[in-house]
């Protein structure tokens, strides 16, 4: 158990440093687009007033892709929040998976580290989940944050077509090469355990669970 710990700790620190850096450049990234979209909004009414119809539809056939090709789902005062969540889920609707998140604005008390660590595990497994059903399900992650006397609450969502739990109680990772996979359960957990908080697994009708708490006086 204690050398699982170390292993654990020791994958943690040598990615955690880089995911949090490439996760705020996607989020300048998002930003830096959404300040260019108003330009591109008033060229394209400067083409309409001119009655220039063909140019404005030529300009914004050529612009789609960036508007469609980045979303600013949550924002909140923390740029990791709303680095990771916006970019896990712009990967999630580029792949055809609906998605929902309602969060508070403070994050106090718990290190960028763990909520890097915490909202990119929890995301990536129900992304992936979502991504092994198949294409006529109607396929969502839907992620709630709360907090109330301290306490925080952090709830993950998704669609499933069979249960999880049942055929697979202990999470194990289904990827091939399980030396280097299968820690996000067991980085999730350490997490939880380290704010005196908990974790839960469950199913509900179709839908995965993932609630985990943290504890943060």
């Amino acid at each position: 158990m204690i050398l699982n710990q170390n292993k654990i700790t020791k994958i943690r620190g040598k990615y955690s440093k880089q995911y949090v850096e490439n996760a705020a450049l996607q989020y300048d990234s998002i930003k830096k687009i959404r300040h260019d979209i108003k330009n591109q909004l008033l060229a394209v009414y400067g083409m309409l007033a001119d009655g220039r119809t063909d140019d404005a539809m030529d300009y914004i056939s050529r612009n789609v892709d960036v508007v469609s090709s980045n979303c600013n789902i949550v924002n909140t005062d923390s740029i990791i929040v709303n680095a990771v969540v916006n970019s896990k889920f712009t990967a999630a609707q580029s792949v055809g998976i609906n998605v929902q998140c309602s969060s508070v604005k403070k994050f106090i008390g718990i290190d960028d580290i763990d909520l890097c660590n915490l909202l990119g595990n929890v995301l990536d497994n129900a992304i992936t989940a979502c991504m092994s059903i198949p294409d006529n399900y109607d396929k969502f992650v839907s992620l709630d944050i709360s907090c109330e006397n301290n306490i925080y609450r952090f709830s993950v969502k998704n669609s499933i077509n069979e249960s999880v739990l049942k055929n697979n109680s202990r999470l194990v990772t289904s990827k091939n090469n399980k030396k280097h996979h299968g820690f996000g359960v067991k980085i999730i957990r350490g997490i939880a355990e380290k704010y005196k908080g908990c974790c839960r697994f469950f199913e509900e009708k179709n839908v995965f669970c993932c609630l985990v708490i943290l504890k943060t006086e």
